[in-house]
């Protein structure tokens, strides 16, 4: 199947269909799944790929890998906090950390996001 723009296509409990990607508020690592976190509610969804292959499948305007176990929805950012040891907060005050070698690629993000 073709991507789809807007739009990532999961397997949950043996059903296939088509996530739209503005809902995701962050995906998370968990051994050899990825669970999906939903924005606005506390639905989730377990499938069994790997965070990489997720992320190639997602808007790199949109999302962006902040750590090796997380990809984080870049409009669902309240604000950051990139000290030593980093962290994003979500809008739903969900706390994400921010591994040190992936720092510089949030700034920049961050930065390219103020000059549009």
């Amino acid at each position: 199947m073709d991507k789809i723009p807007g739009f990532i296509l999961i397997a949950h409990n043996r059903t296939r269909f088509l996530l739209p990607t503005d809902e995701i508020l962050y995906v998370q690592a968990v051994h050899v799944y990825s669970i999906i976190y939903l924005r606005g509610s506390k639905r989730q969804y377990i499938i069994t790929r790997n965070i990489g292959h997720i992320y190639r499948e997602l808007d790199s305007e949109k999302f962006l890998r902040v750590h090796k176990s997380y990809i984080v929805n870049t409009q669902e950012i309240k604000f950051c906090h990139l000290e030593r040891t980093g962290k994003v907060i979500l809008n739903d005050d969900t706390e994400i950390h921010v591994a040190q070698r992936r720092k510089q690629a949030l700034i920049q993000y961050l930065m390219r996001m103020n000059m549009k």
